[in-house]
């Protein structure tokens, strides 16, 4: 724990549910922080995905026990809101220390050279665009030029740069040099393991309700895979296994209706039930109801939803890009597979018809989850790296 009060800033260019994992975790931040002592504020923007914004009422509000400051986008690429930059410069002085969240990002750059330029320290979590998956899928050529001019810079001079898992570090070393990294897995708000406890949600009455459910529950995007998943579920279909699998989370309507016609065409319809998106208690009955867990993605810079689900006591089959996949595999708590369906299929026949090792996975998933991604944990981890930023702060100040 800090030794006094330590005021932080936390800047992120969207708090909007379309953005499903970051949105998660900094809900999850504010409120482990503010419960451990730490004066938190939160700069953001009111985007709420491509050409929407969040209905905002007066601000800045309290939104889990932190302040939030929002600022008109005035634009989807890189969700640039030209409010920030007085904002930030009058008031950047006010804070121990800075947590920068994302790269990409107008309001990530600002933050950072505004930081460097008025000597306050800060630290840069890259949410995984520093992976290599994402710096090869999505823009590469436009990514490369702006990390040697814009965030490069920034990084370079960042107090430190915080990832979330092992994995995230690694392949942002490889394509950065002499990065001041730190690892603190992010916290998960713990979800009773026992079925009986929560309300199951009402689903359509099909043929399949006494089949083994399966689930996928993260935001729906290409890089989940969720089109490999598909044909494996298939090739079990094709098999004769009884199964269903319940899909939840929200995504573009044309990527989501692309995957309804894929999934019409390999005769899964009946099978597959299209929740939409879930949380609070729906989503622990969600989890309540599932005999396995799948995200079998390509690429995840942690895994939030796969971090719920092992907590949630279920047995997991974790594509080889969930970071955290890994160190849950060593240790029972999940099944690591490579993104193919093929591989896919061949875990799910590990797990389907084999009650005792899908509970037994799913008690080593749950003491796994305690040990590593308590909330508390995470804030402490977080506090001491304030208060040493703080403590640097105040030794060069006036």
């Amino acid at each position: 724990m800090p030794s006094q009060i330590i005021k932080v800033l936390h800047v992120i260019p969207s708090v909007s549910l379309v953005h499903g994992g970051p949105t998660h975790a900094l809900n999850t931040i504010e409120r482990a922080l503010t419960n451990n002592g730490i004066d938190v504020t939160t700069l953001t923007t009111d985007d709420d995905g491509p050409q929407c914004r969040l209905a905002l009422s007066a601000q800045p509000d309290r939104t889990n026990n932190a302040r939030r400051v929002y600022f008109r986008k005035q634009s989807d690429f890189y969700k640039v809101a030209l409010g920030v930059i007085p904002w930030l410069w009058r008031n950047v002085h006010t804070f121990d220390a800075i947590h920068i969240h994302g790269l990409f990002s107008f309001t990530s750059i600002v933050a950072g050279y505004i930081a460097r330029i008025r000597g306050i320290p800060y630290v840069v979590r890259p949410l995984g665009t520093l992976a290599d998956y994402g710096q090869k899928t999505h823009r590469p050529t436009l990514k490369k030029l702006s990390l040697a001019v814009l965030e490069g810079p920034i990084l370079s001079s960042a107090y430190a740069v915080h990832f979330t898992s092992e994995n995230e570090r690694t392949e942002a070393e490889a394509i950065v040099a002499n990065l001041s990294g730190i690892v603190i897995p992010l916290g998960i708000e713990m979800t009773d393991p026992d079925p009986s406890t929560s309300k199951k949600p009402e689903r359509p009455v099909a043929a399949t309700d006494a089949a083994i459910h399966l689930l996928f529950l993260s935001r729906i995007h290409p890089k989940k895979n969720i089109e490999g998943l598909l044909h494996a579920i298939a090739a079990i279909v094709a098999e004769g296994s009884h199964l269903r699998l319940d899909i939840a989370g929200e995504g573009s309507p044309d990527y989501v209706h692309k995957l309804q016609k894929l999934a019409a065409t390999l005769g899964l319809q009946e099978r597959i039930f299209w929740l939409g998106h879930v949380d609070g208690p729906q989503k622990a009955a969600t989890f309540a109801t599932a005999d396995i867990y799948l995200l079998p993605s390509f690429s995840e810079n942690f895994g939030i939803a796969a971090a719920e689900a092992m907590a949630a006591g279920k047995a997991c089959i974790l594509g080889s890009g969930v970071a955290i996949g890994a160190d849950a595999a060593r240790c029972g708590a999940a099944l690591l597979v490579e993104p193919e369906p093929e591989h896919i299929a061949a875990a799910l026949r590990r797990l389907l018809h084999n009650k005792k090792a899908r509970l037994a996975m799913g008690t080593a998933a749950n003491s796994h989850a305690r040990r590593m991604f308590s909330t508390d944990l995470m804030a402490h981890r977080m506090a001491a790296l304030y208060d040493k930023m703080a403590a640097s702060n105040r030794a060069v100040r006036p």
